[in-house]
């Protein structure tokens, strides 16, 4: 089963006319997320995210533009999901196998049309199940397979890479729950590489919309007590701040 979550965050920042206005977005070509926030320093601001119940920023840090830029996609939850897909397969691969060589071993017999209905069946899955673990490893782009390279012109200020969350709902996972482990929580290890692993500060939060699934936090900045955030930053540098959401 697969569903696809959307998750839309804007930063809104006090204007002249008293009132919080959103920020631009703007996109380039050699970031990777979905745009870069034209913040002011000194300002309000307030953080808007939809279907979240509390809110963490932190991880501050400066990048040149010659710089890999950081990158939210994530393939740890990709990697889980594909190993858990490939021993489906193997399984699947050894049973087709095994039956397929008690076919094989009738040759010379008369077989019955049931029989030869099972014979094409076995051969037309073993045929599909090939074709599944070549499209496992490498899927084309716009396949909607999970890893599979991007092949649209995303909205402005949406990633284009889509990033995976498995949740690996296996009945013998949760029997191990009774010796005191318990499965690992999906998303917990997706560490963005050159990520500085800095604190992370909670956001009070000011208001929620129940009909819009939508949270509203303040955001003061001066809490990291970084520089950074204090001046404008350079021409060939880009600003990176991580956030943590529930």
């Amino acid at each position: 089963m697969t569903r696809k979550v959307e998750l839309w965050v804007e930063v809104q920042e006090l204007g002249d006319g008293g009132s919080y206005e959103s920020v631009e977005v703007v996109p380039q070509k050699d970031v990777l997320t979905g745009g870069v926030y034209q913040l002011r320093q000194g300002q309000q601001r307030r953080i808007v995210c939809k279907s979240i119940t509390s809110i963490s920023i932190g991880s501050v840090s400066v990048r040149l533009k010659i710089q890999r830029q950081l990158d939210s996609y994530s393939e740890e939850d990709l990697k889980v999901l594909k190993e858990n897909w490939n021993k489906a397969l193997l399984r699947r691969r050894t049973y087709l196998q095994q039956q397929l060589q008690k076919v094989m071993s009738k040759c010379g017999v008369e077989q019955s049309s049931l029989e030869q209905e099972r014979e094409q069946s076995l051969v037309e899955q073993w045929v599909s199940l090939t074709e599944e673990q070549n499209a496992v490893h490498l899927p084309p782009p716009g396949s909607n397979i999970p890893g599979a390279p991007a092949d649209w012109t995303p909205p402005i200020g949406k990633e284009a890479h889509i990033p995976v969350i498995f949740l690996n709902l296996n009945g013998e996972d949760f029997s191990s729950q009774n010796n005191g482990e318990f499965p690992a929580m999906a998303g917990t290890n997706a560490i963005i590489p050159k990520e500085i692993s800095n604190k992370f500060f909670p956001l009070p939060i000011v208001d929620q919309y129940s009909d819009e699934v939508c949270t509203v936090a303040s955001w003061d900045s001066s809490i990291h007590n970084n520089p950074l955030l204090n001046r404008v930053t350079a021409g060939q540098a880009l600003l990176h701040y991580g956030s943590l959401l529930d």
